[in-house]
This record gives structure tokens, sequence and C-alpha cells, in this order.
């Protein structure tokens, strides 16, 4: 991260931000993990990379994990992909979480098309 200012190309960025937030989730760092993973969305949104919507997923995952107040399927960039069926069913399953609706949880996990 110190050849920041040297490698400022958003494909390449996001690339590096994904590994390191899918290394602090296999740490169980949640919030770095959830910073890095956003921080690679924003990059890859920028870029029109594909690879966005997925990364997505695993923000909305790690700030399910580290207890964030802040929902980031509600962010501009995120609204883009809010029809989108796996996205949906990550946000139900944190609208389910932070209502404590057991019953959602288990129902969007059962789910096979998700």
């Amino acid at each position: 991260m110190n050849l920041k200012a040297v490698i400022s190309d958003p494909r390449v960025m996001g690339i590096i931000k994904e590994c390191g937030g899918k290394m602090y989730m296999a740490e169980k760092r949640w919030a770095p993990a959830l910073e890095e993973l956003y921080e690679s969305f924003q990059y890859y949104s920028d870029s029109g990379n594909l690879q966005a919507k997925n990364i997505l997923i695993y923000v909305i995952l790690a700030g399910m994990l580290c207890s964030s107040e802040m929902n980031h399927a509600d962010t501009r960039e995120a609204k883009v992909y809010k029809d989108d069926k796996q996205v949906k069913a990550i946000s139900d399953l944190r609208a389910a979480f932070e209502n404590d609706d057991i019953k959602t949880i288990l129902n969007v996990l059962k789910d096979k098309n998700n």
C-alpha cells in the first residue's frame, strides 16, 4: 500500500484491496476486512468491473460480522445492484439479522437459489 501513489489504476487497486479484505476475513478481523472490501467495491464500481457485485456481497457480509451501523447496500454505488437476486438475498439476510428475525434468516439460507 506504500506504492499507492505509483499505482493509481482503479482496476489494480480493486484487486489489491479485494485480496487484503479476503485476507482479513480469513483472519476473522471483520472491521479491517469491511474497510478493504468497501474500498475494493468502490474501485471496481469506478472502473466498471463486473466483480463489483460479488465484492458488494462480501461487503454486506463483513458489515454484518463486525456489527457495522452502516448498511452498505443502501449506498449510492450499491443502488445499481439492488435488483440483483444475490444482492437482494444478502440484503434481506442483513435486514433480518438487524431485526432478530430468525424465521426470515432461515428462509433466506434455505433457499437454494440464494
